[in-house]
């Protein structure tokens, strides 16, 4: 299986992570430190026009509680 085409999309900060996610719209797949989204993407479930992982954005390393 290959992936389809699509621009790759990684942010650094959480406000540039919003604008991107504002302006692409329904095209836009997420990739948050989970696996589903390349499953689908190998199994033509989906085909977005552009992929933004979440790995890179400052801030959003990790879940934590207070």
């Amino acid at each position: 299986m290959t992936l389809p085409d699509f621009q790759y999309l990684s942010p650094k900060t959480v406000e540039e992570t919003l604008t991107l996610m504002a302006g692409h719209g329904e095209g836009l797949g997420l990739v948050a430190g989970g696996t589903d989204i390349i499953n689908r993407l190998k199994q033509g479930l989906i085909s977005p026009s552009w992929v933004l992982t979440l790995k890179n954005v400052a801030g959003l390393s990790g879940i934590t509680t207070d």
